[in-house]
């Protein structure tokens, strides 16, 4: 998954982070148990923002660094 390019009269209103959102929801509906994305190793605001929805840095290879994170099911609530 690469992560969404933000037009600059569009940042800071958390479009992007309601993009990566969305994505790693679809991802978990269709049954994906990983999500990898990959962002510009000098992009501060998308290493900010993958840290911040729990992706975890995985690997930079040169210019670009990829982040990952487990879709597990959440288990059903009981009684409900």
């Amino acid at each position: 998954m690469l992560p969404p390019g933000v037009d600059p009269d569009y940042r800071g209103s958390a479009i992007d982070r309601k993009l990566v959102l969305a994505g790693l929801r679809r991802l978990k509906s269709k049954g994906s148990e990983l999500a990898e994305l990959t962002v510009d190793c000098e992009n501060k605001a998308a290493r900010t923002l993958c840290g911040s929805l729990g992706l975890e840095i995985r690997t930079g290879p040169s210019s670009y660094d990829s982040y990952e994170k487990v879709l597990k099911s959440e288990p059903a609530a009981k009684g409900g």
